[in-house]
C-alpha cells in the first residue's frame, strides 16, 4: 500500500488529510493533480492518461520529467530544476502541470514547494490571555 494507486502517499500521509510530509519527503503532487483532472473531466484516470517519462540530467546528476496528457492538459509540463530522484521529478512536472492549469487545487497544498521542510504547524489562537485565571464551574 502506499503506492501509485493511493495517489503515492502512505496511509496518513498528506494525500490522506493526515500531517504534513515529513523533512525530505516529496509532496503528493501527482495525486493532487489525478484528483483535479477527474474533478474536471467527471472521471476516474486510468494508468495511462498520465504520461510520465523520466530521463537522466543531460548537466550533473539528477533526473528530469516530462509530463503529457493529451485531451486532460493544455502542454507538456517539466519539473524545475533536475530532481534527486526520479519520483521526485514525477512530482516536480505534476506540480508544474498543477500550478499552471489548477492553480487553486496548488493553492491547497500551502506551498510546501517540492520537498516539504518540516515546519511544525502553525499554532491555534488561545482561547484565554496568558495569566488569566482558570475558572471550573462544576
Amino acid at each position: 500500500f502506499g503506492g501509485a494507486a493511493f495517489g503515492g502517499a502512505a496511509f496518513g500521509g498528506a494525500a490522506f488529510g493526515g500531517a504534513a510530509p515529513a523533512a525530505g519527503e516529496v509532496t503528493d503532487y501527482k495525486g493532487k493533480l489525478q484528483q483535479a483532472i477527474g474533478k474536471k473531466f467527471k472521471k476516474a484516470l486510468a494508468k495511462g492518461d498520465l504520461d510520465y517519462k523520466v530521463e537522466p540530467a543531460e548537466v550533473g546528476t539528477g533526473y528530469n520529467c516530462c509530463l503529457s496528457s493529451p485531451g486532460n492538459l493544455a502542454a507538456l509540463y517539466w519539473n524545475e530544476a533536475p530532481a534527486p530522484s526520479k519520483r521526485a521529478a514525477e512530482h516536480g512536472a505534476a506540480k508544474a502541470a498543477l500550478e499552471a492549469e489548477f492553480p487553486e487545487m496548488a493553492a491547497e497544498l500551502g506551498g510546501a514547494g517540492m520537498f516539504a521542510m518540516g515546519a511544525p504547524p502553525a499554532g491555534g489562537q488561545k482561547r484565554k490571555a496568558p495569566g488569566d485565571p482558570v475558572v471550573n464551574d462544576d
